[in-house]
């Protein structure tokens, strides 16, 4: 008989796990506005010096804005700029039915996120889904991004979450990498199928604490 391995607490990943996201309508409206086409905006802006900062709140929705703007040649207001920037994010619907299932289970539930400060007040004020949650772990607000070990120490040093009872699931194989070195049970999110197949194969048993 398969060893049940017990999961008193879940850490999850919010882009591509409990909510997809495309930018690719936003970056349209931003195009018509800039110098650059659709497909460059991203790019340009991901390789500036202003994306890891504002990701790990090093700089403020504001700084990030007039430096994007000015990057891209964006003749819009800066308020634009954001209401797009924000406005890519659609319901993982298979994964917000589970998130209702552990709640009512009494599992206690946090977000481990790579995210910014405008996508955070975007998503939180959105999506009701997150009344679920204990509590939000966002690098923007920690100051330190996965899969640094110091953003999982602090899920286990502020919310007591014990890695051999935790499960842990991203959509990206790094930050999972970076929850397993320190003990988490993580996992590769892909998609529901996938999901349901992974958890029945460890044997997780899903308890409140």
């Amino acid at each position: 008989m398969k060893k049940r391995v017990p999961i008193k607490t879940i850490l999850l990943d919010i882009g591509m796990v409990i909510l997809k996201f495309d930018f690719t309508a936003s970056l349209e409206k931003i195009a018509p506005r800039c110098n650059h086409a659709a497909d460059r905006i991203l790019p340009l802006i991901a390789r500036s010096d202003l994306w890891t900062p504002y990701e790990i709140g090093r700089i403020t929705t504001a700084q990030f804005a007039c430096g994007a703007c000015r990057l891209i040649g964006y003749r819009g207001s800066e308020e634009s700029f954001i209401e797009a920037w924000c406005d890519i994010f659609s319901p993982n619907q298979p994964m917000f039915e589970r998130i209702e299932q552990w709640h009512a289970m009494g599992i206690p539930l946090y977000t481990l996120s790579n995210t910014c400060d405008s996508h955070v007040d975007f998503f939180l004020s959105r999506y009701d889904i997150f009344r679920c949650f204990t509590d939000f772990i966002f690098s923007c607000r920690v100051g330190v991004a996965k899969p640094q070990p110091g953003i999982y120490r602090w899920a286990i040093d502020k919310h007591h979450a014990d890695p051999a009872t935790t499960l842990f699931l991203d959509d990206l194989p790094e930050n999972v990498a970076g929850a397993q070195a320190l003990g988490f049970h993580a996992l590769q999110y892909q998609d529901e199928k996938r999901l349901a197949i992974q958890l029945a194969e460890q044997g997780f048993e899903f308890t409140a604490p």
